[in-house]
């Protein structure tokens, strides 16, 4: 029977090769050593792909503004407060330490875990057995698996490009498969950035003219993405280069609009969501899918502690909140993006919507509705929102162009939509204000963007509250606590890794 390649023993075997000469333990030469092309992308596309992902990082969303702690029908009584909710409060709070008995951060292991396979790829690629056209498709997708591996640990466990000065302390970064003893400094922001736009360069040089399925990385993804790194990194012209080039492509978007009917939409009784994430529905806009189909984790999220107590929710305050950000008669992006249950059936009610107040549960993928693909995925409609960004921020802003982007995409979304002008707007800023809430509400819960952009849109601070007290809790501007510390075990382990240094935080006082 012939025996899988596996990344970890691997990783052992390869360690073993190149630093102890020809010795083979007897459980090495038991394995299949990977030769050839074909049996390397096999590793790649087994331990790598980011499968774990969406369930591995979904607590980040709690983090962000579009989160709040919903319905509480015990409020009187604290103690009957879930292990759920104690199992994120820390998280939800913006605690200086986030782990708990209840929780663990193994998000930060699981993406060097990703970013291995793309370097183990790249390392061996001048000894593998294959066509250079094989090779050079490998190494283009090696190259995309590390630049998303280390994009990942440098928007969550580094501070924001933006924020930053070149030299300040990132995230450890090794370009080697070969294990070595001692510590893994953190490198500067410089390294980490110029590695990622190293590799995501390289990603799209190699993939050029290849034509893959959206199961596959492929060069539509891998404009994509390294016009995402672009607009990060704040190279307008690159990130307008690379979404252009996409869009040449790709630029149908999904008509939203022309799906739905409006009457079915406005009336709960009949309203279902059918999620944007279905390639059934939308095969237009997604240009990769990927993490495991088998899991609704963003609904049981928020879902799962429903039945017994008080639950999170997405944010629905006049102020701050995500719905509230919605035309909940006209725009029917919510069609496509939540589960909106009827305040006044039985399920609902369940779940804790005592009162005249929605429950909204992101919905983007339901993998009891027929849906096909993955629970993540990459959309050309975010490369509408990087042009609409980059044209309203680069050297002489072109307001026209970035409007001309910014109507494509909502014409698709909004019923009746007016186009919007100059004139609409006052101020440069006033526009790409406007383009960051389009953001918020296209790409909602949708790998981790809002969490990205809270950290390199202003790092605006907000209140939130703890519902099973009441108590309000402060976030500052630039809070510290918008970057993530490093595991615990982490840092018990590495006692050279620099730490991030994150507040105690207390609830304000009222007045």
């Amino acid at each position: 029977m012939k025996k899988g390649i596996n990344i970890l023993t691997f990783g052992f075997v390869l360690a073993t090769l190149t630093g102890c000469g020809d010795f083979l333990t007897q459980e090495a030469q038991d394995l299949v050593i990977p030769k050839t092309v074909t049996q390397y992308k096999e590793l790649l596309q087994g331990d790598g792909y980011f499968k774990n992902l969406q369930t591995t990082a979904a607590w980040v969303h709690f983090l962000t503004d579009d989160m709040a702690t919903g319905p509480y029908e015990y409020a009187d009584d604290p103690t009957k407060i879930s292990s759920y909710m104690e199992k994120y409060k820390q998280i939800f709070l913006w605690q200086a330490e986030i782990e708990s008995d209840q929780f663990t951060d193994d998000l930060y292991a699981y993406l060097y875990s990703q970013a291995l396979p793309g370097t183990i790829c790249l390392e061996m690629l001048d000894d593998m057995e294959g066509s250079d056209t094989e090779k050079r498709i490998l190494k283009g997708q090696a190259s995309f698996q590390r630049a998303m591996a280390f994009f990942y640990l440098a928007n969550l466990y580094g501070p924001a490009y933006n924020e930053a000065q070149g030299s300040d302390p990132c995230v450890p970064m090794s370009l080697t498969a070969t294990a070595t003893p001692g510590s893994y400094p953190r490198k500067t922001v410089e390294e980490v950035w110029g590695q990622i736009h190293t590799d995501i360069t390289t990603a799209v040089e190699c993939l050029d003219g290849y034509e893959a399925g959206v199961y596959e990385i492929n060069y539509k993804a891998a404009l994509l993405l390294s016009s995402r790194v672009a607009l990060f990194m704040e190279n307008y012209e690159e990130a307008i280069t690379y979404a252009e080039k996409l869009l040449e492509l790709a630029p149908t978007l999904f008509d939203m609009v022309g799906k739905i009917d409006i009457e079915t939409y406005l009336d709960p009784d009949e309203y279902s969501s059918e999620g944007i994430l279905n390639t059934n529905l939308n095969p237009d806009e997604i240009l990769w899918t990927f993490s495991q189909s088998s899991t609704q984790t963003m609904k049981y999220l928020l879902t799962d502690a429903m039945l017994t107590s008080m639950s999170f929710t997405v944010s629905n305050t006049e102020d701050s909140g995500l719905i509230q950000l919605y035309d909940r008669d006209k725009d029917v992006r919510m069609a496509f993006s939540f589960a909106d249950p009827d305040p006044d059936d039985l399920f609902a009610s369940l779940i804790g919507c005592m009162s005249s107040t929605y429950v909204y549960s992101p919905c983007k993928y339901n993998s009891y509705a027929g849906m096909t693909g993955f629970p993540m995925g990459m959309r050309n409609a975010e490369a509408y929102l990087t042009l609409a960004e980059a044209y309203a921020r680069k050297a002489n802003p072109d307001k026209s162009r970035a409007l001309d982007y910014l109507n494509a995409l909502l014409k698709t979304r909004i019923v009746d939509y007016t186009p919007l002008t100059e004139a609409d707007f006052a101020t440069d800023q006033e526009l790409v204000e406007r383009i960051w809430t389009e953001r918020r509400k296209e790409l909602c819960f949708e790998e981790l963007h809002r969490w990205w952009d809270m950290r390199r849109c202003g790092q605006k601070g907000f209140t939130r509250v703890w519902g099973v007290t009441n108590e309000t809790y402060e976030i500052a501007d630039h809070d510290p606590a918008f970057t993530l510390n490093f595991p615990k075990k982490e840092r018990d382990f590495d006692p050279g890794l620099t730490p991030n240094n994150r507040p105690i935080r207390t609830p304000i006082a009222s007045n």
